[in-house]
């Protein structure tokens, strides 16, 4: 297994999630963390060998495209 770390200024994650009220979409970039995992001869995530990592985001990079959303996001988050 190897351990890979995350590039922070090339990183970014899409979240989707659902409320009573309506869908959720989020986006954040400027992760930290790593992931560790094994290749196999032909370059795929080998699954039969274990994955683990650890992904970092900053509340204050969740973008939703409302602020209002985004700004009451980070207050409960923090």
């Amino acid at each position: 297994m190897t351990r890979y770390d995350i590039v922070s200024q090339e990183s970014r994650v899409w979240i989707e999630a659902s409320s009573s009220l309506h869908p959720i979409h989020v986006e954040a970039g400027e992760l930290q963390g790593h992931v560790d995992l094994t290749f196999t001869d032909q370059g795929e995530v080998d699954l039969d060998q274990p994955v683990a990592g650890h992904v970092q985001v900053d509340v204050r990079e969740l973008d939703t495209g409302n602020s209002l959303m985004d700004k009451e996001t980070e207050r409960r988050l923090e």
